[in-house]
């Protein structure tokens, strides 16, 4: 960390000072000003990309010490594979290693199979992930919580706050409308009611999608294939492709009126991502989790 890519358990929302007033802002990769700090971690670009980075940073910490059994490497800045993929900024170690899309590529596979399957355990290995772990400042990431509580820019900023739109809507609903549309148990029901309305911490600010945004958005998730969500929630905000970015699907619930959660999704290229952090009686973790499985079930009778 530091050297190769930022430790964001020190920098706090990516800010990394610079001198003479600017900072450079790990999370957009671009400099920032000392009077625009404030600002700048309200935009909406930086809030889009703060739950990627900060997931490329977990994960490049909790694996990193054995990246080097598949080939990988994390050096100025960027995640490289001696198989032939062209290099990536760091922050896409989260497409690389999430449930390991980039290991189950048909040429990073030959590569393992013909250089890397028979070294077996080395000596130097637990001294390795000993400094490894060491080398990495201690607690979580600096801003996270702090990100996840800031008050949204005005100029993103629904006409009432989400939580407590969500907490009204919540409380307004029978026990039985705030289970899973799918779950029909008393069991599911009563479930359903305890989990808390939570709005996913990336999309807090972000406004209520228009009728237009949840068709295109239907429309996007289809064509890639995307398993259908149980209403009430929807498919609500549909963020294209940017550069070296993976379009996302925002999921909207229709009786929480807030955002639970981003997919990211596409079985051309095997990708399959799911942010945590947003829930509601709709959104559950058994809920999510069922959803998580049928888009395990479509990679898999997609050959990934």
């Amino acid at each position: 960390p530091i050297s190769d890519f930022p430790d964001l358990s020190v920098l706090k929302e990516g800010l990394e000072p610079k001198g003479n007033g600017r900072y450079f802002c790990h999370i957009c990769s671009e400099e920032v000003a000392e009077s625009a700090k404030a600002s700048h971690v309200q935009q909406k670009v930086h809030v889009k990309n703060r739950p990627f980075a900060y997931k490329a940073f977990d994960l490049i910490k909790a694996e990193g010490a054995d990246l080097w059994r598949e080939g990988i490497s994390i050096s100025e800045g960027e995640i490289k594979c001696q198989c032939g993929r062209n290099p990536a900024s760091w922050w896409d170690a989260y497409t690389w290693l999430e449930d390991g899309s980039h290991a189950a590529t048909k040429n990073h596979m030959k590569f393992h199979r013909n250089y890397l399957a028979d070294i077996g355990a080395q000596p130097w290995e637990a001294d390795r992930k000993r400094r490894w772990k060491e080398s990495f400042a201690t607690g979580t990431a600096a801003g996270r919580t702090e990100a996840a509580s800031e008050e949204p820019s005005p100029k993103r900023q629904r006409t009432s706050e989400p939580a407590a739109a969500a907490a009204t809507a919540a409380e307004a609903q029978p026990p039985a409308a705030q289970s899973s549309a799918s779950s029909s148990s008393s069991s599911s029901s009563a479930a359903g009611a305890a989990v808390a309305v939570q709005p996913l911490p990336s999309a807090v600010g972000y406004p209520a999608p228009e009728d237009s945004d949840k068709v295109e958005a239907a429309r996007r998730a289809e064509n890639v294939g995307m398993p259908p969500v149980p209403a009430p929630v929807v498919f609500g905000y549909h963020d294209p492709k940017k550069k070296s970015r993976p379009a996302s699907h925002y999921l909207w619930c229709e009786g929480c009126k807030i955002y639970v959660g981003m997919l990211q999704f596409n079985l051309q290229i095997g990708l399959k991502c799911s942010e945590e952090g947003g829930s509601c009686p709709h959104w559950t973790p058994e809920v999510r989790q069922r959803h998580l499985d049928a888009m395990n079930k479509a990679m898999r009778a997609a050959g990934w």
